[in-house]
Formats: C-alpha cells, sequence, structure tokens
C-alpha cells in the first residue's frame, strides 16, 4: 500500500517536472518566433 504522503510526494514530483516541461517548450517557440524576424 502507498501512504498518503508518498502519493503526495509523487504528484509534486511530477507536476513539477510538467512545469519544467512546460517553460522549456515556452522557451524554444520564444527563441525560435525571435530567430524568425
Amino acid at each position: 500500500m502507498v501512504r498518503n504522503g508518498d502519493v503526495a510526494k509523487g504528484d509534486l514530483v511530477s507536476s513539477h517536472f510538467a512545469a519544467m516541461l512546460t517553460a522549456d517548450l515556452i522557451q524554444e517557440s520564444d527563441a525560435h518566433h525571435k530567430s524568425t524576424f
């Protein structure tokens, strides 16, 4: 059985990872748009 603390920690890690991925995608698209102009 997984304890509630472990589940919460896992959720924090995955949401942090998702946020990092999103930020990377935004930065990449920004850089792409800047280099086009």
